[in-house]
């Protein structure tokens, strides 16, 4: 049976997506591009054999008999009117029909996941990172942060601000900053730059920036509307 593709309503939903296609389905080789939004149709038939609108049993199916598991992730632009074209990602787990087939000609240039450069999305990328478990033991896991250019500039913009005593935009900036996809790896780069930029106000005589508890990137209902 044929099933619908995703439209995430946000960019929250549409990292995710991808998230949950790629670590949660082990779907490491991937490639992207980008395409007039009324061609979609057109692009999903013309890849067919991948099974890009397989529901769960015909997946298990193709499991099975030893073909790939393709995905294909929707940017959460494709809902703004505005916007003509909009990007998609194809990720694929290893097997016949998939984007690691050699035999078999693919949209893009393949990459895989597990190997830098690392898969960016915008100012996120995403990585593999530690994660403490039960009885203080190490585990790694796949979450989305801040690209390393995005998170310095950050950091020089709070303590810029700083230096000017400009309290006022530091607690503004947190608080825009509180709103952007709070996966693991960002919240994580959000209090290291807490603590950074405290560190720096102390030295100048000023009260510390309290963020409190940090919002969790709660996963985002799937609503009957926005789907291809």
């Amino acid at each position: 049976m044929e099933k619908d593709i995703y439209i995430p309503p946000s960019l929250t939903a549409h990292l995710q997506n991808i998230q949950h296609a790629l670590a949660g389905s082990r779907a490491y080789f991937y490639c992207t591009d980008v395409i007039p939004k009324a061609s979609l149709p057109a692009f999903i038939d013309r890849w067919k054999d991948y099974g890009l609108r397989c529901d769960a049993p015909a997946r298990a199916y193709r499991k099975r008999v030893g073909r790939a598991s393709v995905v294909l992730c929707i940017s959460n632009q494709f809902l703004d009117p505005e916007i003509t074209k909009v990007a998609w990602w194809m990720f694929s787990t290893p097997g016949k029909l998939g984007l690691a087939d050699k035999d078999h000609h693919t949209p893009e240039k393949v990459k895989d996941a597990r190997i830098l450069p690392r898969l960016t999305l915008g100012d996120y990328e995403f990585l593999q990172a530690e994660k403490e478990v039960p009885r203080g033991e190490k585990a790694t896991t796949w979450t989305w942060r801040m690209t390393p250019k995005r998170y310095l500039e950050w950091e020089a913009w709070f303590i810029e601000r700083a230096k000017q005593h400009a309290l006022a935009d530091v607690r503004s900036g947190f608080q825009t900053i509180r709103n952007q996809p709070l996966a693991a790896g960002v919240r994580t780069q959000v209090l290291k730059l807490e603590f950074k930029t405290n560190q720096f106000l102390k030295k100048l005589g000023h009260p510390p920036i309290d963020l409190g508890d940090l919002p969790i990137m709660n996963k985002t209902k799937r609503k009957s509307d926005e789907f291809l």
